[in-house]
């Protein structure tokens, strides 16, 4: 597995994970192709995905405005094994963006009533927030 800046190229395999995802609702406008080319072109790094043998198999969208930042659609395909591990790396990687951006945390959310993904979130060193399960993290 590698991971990688996403390409134009990777939409349709990027849709087919979110698909697999429960943590949310696919959105035609947030997730539109057109959206994510703007995103990539005004920030090739804010998008990442993870690799493995030609398949998209996780992938976060950085958000940031230089107060927060955000990883935003952090997944992993549910049927690996290795899950895990995938959504570690794509957090570590997007931690070493923002740290060199100057960022000194990142926040991430999660479904409350989805209890995978609220302890996926603890087992990557975000910090529980409030009701609305708001995660955050230092950078280190």
């Amino acid at each position: 597995m590698n991971l990688r800046y996403y390409k134009q190229t990777d939409y349709k395999k990027l849709i087919d994970l979110y698909k697999q995802s429960e943590q949310f609702k696919l959105d035609e406008v947030t997730d539109s192709e057109e959206g994510l080319t703007r995103k990539v072109e005004k920030d090739p790094e804010s998008l990442l995905v993870a690799e493995d043998n030609g398949r998209i198999v996780g992938s976060v969208s950085i958000i940031e405005d230089g107060r927060i930042a955000l990883l935003f659609r952090l997944v992993a395909d549910p049927t690996r094994s290795d899950k895990d591990e995938i959504l570690k790396d794509l957090t570590e990687k997007s931690e070493l963006i923002l740290k060199t951006r100057g960022y000194q945390e990142m926040h991430n959310t999660a479904p409350t009533n989805d209890i995978n993904a609220l302890m996926e979130r603890k087992k990557l060193g975000f910090q529980e927030g409030n009701t609305y399960t708001w995660f955050w993290k230092k950078i280190k």
